[in-house]
């Protein structure tokens, strides 16, 4: 789990420590890497053979350079397609949650974003945004993914999180 590696985000951090503890409820032992800690090195060291990566910060994406899409991390670092495909982490579940970390050229033919590389890594499933996100939004959205069952039926917990987040917007 990566919790606002710019230190910019507290509401990604929050969630990454919240996601934490609900990964631990499904049975599973996280290690939480936040601010100054998520460096490349660091990431990298621990993401073979996970069953879920979670990443809770800056997703950036160039659309005239798709190559270019990246997670943005601690120091100035950033996690790349180049870097990603080279290194395969292979989890399972991987979970973006950050602004247009599942974004992808316009241009038919270079449909290629940061989902489609870990895709392309081996993940199994990829849940990732497409738009702008809202830093207390984005929490809010991913702790009922976990809860509703995430990181064993993400498809189906993704539409229930979906569906109790309109009805919520419709109370308010």
């Amino acid at each position: 789990v990566i919790g606002d590696p710019c230190g910019d985000l507290p509401s990604a951090r929050a969630e990454a420590r919240a996601v934490a503890t609900l990964l631990r409820a499904s049975a599973l032992e996280p290690m939480v890497l936040e601010g100054d800690g998520a460096t490349l090195e660091a990431v990298a060291r621990q993401w073979h053979d996970l069953s879920v990566l979670h990443f809770a910060g800056h997703g950036r994406l160039a659309p005239d350079a798709p190559w270019e899409a990246r997670l943005d991390l601690a120091r100035g670092q950033s996690l790349d397609l180049e870097f990603l495909l080279s290194r395969r982490p292979r989890a399972s579940l991987v979970v973006l949650s950050g602004c247009e970390t599942g974004a992808t050229t316009r241009a038919p033919a270079d449909a290629i974003g940061l989902a489609e590389g870990f895709l392309a890594s081996g993940a199994n499933q990829v849940l990732a945004t497409t738009e702008k996100v809202a830093d207390d939004g984005a929490a809010t959205f991913v702790e009922r993914f976990y809860r509703l069952g995430g990181v064993t039926k993400p498809a189906e917990a993704f539409r229930a999180a979906a569906l109790e987040a309109e009805a919520a917007r419709a109370m308010a």
